[in-house]
């Protein structure tokens, strides 16, 4: 096992965890799928408002390339297909039935063996969504052969959920699933466990083409491309690896361990406004409704995913596909009179400006305040102190902005995405949109070939 140690880095010290409790919601009336969780894919619908589906039916494919394959997280019907700007799909949401039918697997599970069946099951049954490539983080190719698959068992972003609760009956899932993976590139799966984890370590021990990685640091060392940076980074557009959620590779080899198809999820549900702070099991693509129970709090925010990351969703939305918690904080842009000479005992701040920095243990109830607009762009040393990776993030982001792509083809475009960079965003005294820019490069260098 190689350890690596992270100095670089800042953990938000959010009020709100969830407890490590994992409770039944059971399934529920309403989810979705949304194909904004795809970047790269032009979805072509496969079903119309009104038809009945079972978990596991193909609900939209790429466009482009016919493949992969988007399934259905629960049977019943195809309530709606909301649309956004110039008829883009937006979401496509199913009214459950209460069944829980799903579609029978393919042929070929019990002939895994090789790569070519392996890919086919993963493409048929919705699983292959789960494999995404870098550079550009977009959804994997069939076609393609990784050098090397990463896959992150921990998340240090704030409120995440915790490895053991999610792992909890699905020791023998992960251990097949990375058994499964390591047939699908020429290189090795590279598992990477929190410092101190020995437990999930164990877990790849013996698998062949597999290898255990620790991590210690703060956030963002639990995301796959600081791990990728460190362990084997890409080196440029043809050096293609892919990357799996622990959650995927659960689903995956579970599929391949019993034979059944299954949209079971773990989400974690907390922040300083959320009625709940625990972890629920459920499906994946659930309304958020359905997660927290009871009444719509006007003054909050509900956010689908992470505070730095995640989706502004509503109460009345979905979690989204790779989505593993759901983020509750107070809405608010109410300006604080003479807020920066207050001593600010009570705020959080990445750069010692105020006296919480004094006390390591406080947790702060953050809210959406940006305590400021949009400024001028200035070099100040904050980006590189929070990213660890040899990457100088205000040249990249200014190189975008110029449209010079082979200067970010120089300052590692290549090797970044958005969950690195979030925390830049976080930081940044100029309230530059980050992740944002960061994506506009990254198509405007695919759009170029």
């Amino acid at each position: 096992m190689a350890d690596f140690t992270l100095k670089k880095g800042f953990t938000i010290r959010l009020d709100g965890a969830p407890s490590s409790e994992c409770k039944d919601r059971g399934m529920p009336s309403r989810a979705a799928l949304v194909p904004a969780d795809f970047p790269g894919i032009t979805p072509s619908l496969l079903v119309r408002e009104g038809d009945r589906v079972k978990a596991g039916t193909p609900v939209f494919t790429d466009k482009t390339s016919g493949a992969p394959v988007f399934t259905a997280p629960l049977s019943g019907r195809i309530e709606r297909i909301n649309r956004g700007d110039r008829r883009r799909i937006a979401e496509i949401i199913i009214a459950g039935d209460g069944k829980g039918t799903a579609e029978k697997p393919p042929p070929g599970l019990a002939r895994a063996a090789s790569r070519e069946v392996i890919v086919e099951v993963l493409v048929k049954t919705g699983l292959f969504a789960f494999l995404r490539q870098r550079p550009f983080a977009v959804q994997a190719r069939p076609a393609d052969l990784p050098r090397d698959i990463f896959v992150s068992a921990f998340d240090a972003s704030p409120l995440a959920p915790d490895t053991g609760t999610v792992l909890s009956g699905n020791e023998e899932y992960l251990t097949q699933g990375l058994s499964i993976l390591s047939r699908l590139t020429s290189g090795k799966v590279h598992l990477s466990v929190q410092h101190g984890d020995g437990k999930t370590a164990r877990l790849a021990s013996g698998i062949p083409g597999v290898r255990a990685h620790s991590f210690k640091g703060p956030h963002p060392s639990g995301t796959v491309g600081v791990q990728i940076h460190h362990i084997a980074p890409v080196r440029g557009p043809r050096d293609i690896v892919w990357y799996c959620t622990l959650e995927g590779t659960v689903r995956i080899g579970r599929l391949f361990a019993t034979g059944r198809l299954s949209y079971d999820t773990v989400i974690a549900v907390g922040g300083p406004a959320s009625p709940i702070r625990t972890h629920l099991r459920t499906v994946q693509g659930a309304e958020i409704g359905h997660l927290l129970g009871g009444e719509e709090d006007p003054g909050a925010r509900y956010i689908a995913g992470n505070v730095l990351t995640g989706r502004n969703a509503g109460f009345r939305g979905f979690t989204g596909f790779f989505d593993n918690q759901v983020s509750v904080i107070r809405e608010t842009a109410r300006p604080e009179l003479f807020g920066w000479i207050r001593p600010g005992l009570r705020k959080e701040s990445a750069s010692n400006s105020f006296l919480s920095r004094l006390f390591p243990g406080g947790l702060f109830d953050l809210d959406t305040n940006m305590n400021g607009g949009l400024r001028p762009f200035v070099a100040t040393g904050n980006y590189e102190k929070v990213l660890p990776m040899d990457i100088y993030p205000v040249h990249l982001i200014k190189s975008i902005l110029a449209g010079d792509i082979e200067e970010m083809e120089g300052l590692g475009i290549y090797e970044i995405a958005e969950e690195e960079i979030a925390i830049c965003e976080y930081v940044c005294p100029s309230k530059i949109d980050m992740q944002k820019v960061l994506r506009d490069g990254i198509n405007m260098i695919m759009r170029e070939g």
